[in-house]
């Protein structure tokens, strides 16, 4: 896939697909992982510019996939969490992988939609 291919890591469905259709009308294309097991899956099949990981997932940790991807990623690509969870230190541990950004459901999807093309157009790899 093109470069400008955006990952969404979310075990909501309806959240996905979401989330999908919204990117998929402002010209990305995506493709959705329910838990961590097709997220890995994916991620060596193809590279993906943007990767939306949300924290809680089955089959993993956000953050632990996180680092996961780094690896499992030869080219540069940038993490936005999404997550409904209040964890204290988030924005520090966020930051510490190199997130672009964190965003907390319900999402602002104008600014997520603006983070997104951000990321596609910087397409920076997250520093660890």
């Amino acid at each position: 896939m093109s470069d400008d291919c955006v990952l969404i890591v979310e075990d909501d469905h309806h959240l996905a697909r979401a989330w999908s259709l919204r990117l998929k009308a402002a010209g990305l294309r995506t493709q959705v992982a329910p838990d961590a097991y097709h997220a890995r899956r994916l991620a060596r099949s193809e590279p993906f510019r943007v990767i939306v990981l949300d924290l809680k997932i089955p089959a993993g940790d956000g953050f632990q996939l996180h680092e996961e991807l780094l690896d499992l990623q030869p080219d540069p690509f940038e993490v936005i969490y999404v997550t409904g969870s209040d964890c204290p230190d988030l924005a520090d541990r966020a930051s510490k992988l190199g997130a672009h950004s964190v965003f907390r459901k319900p999402l602002d999807m104008d600014a997520f939609l603006a983070a997104v093309h951000e990321c596609v157009a910087t397409g920076k790899r997250a520093a660890v």
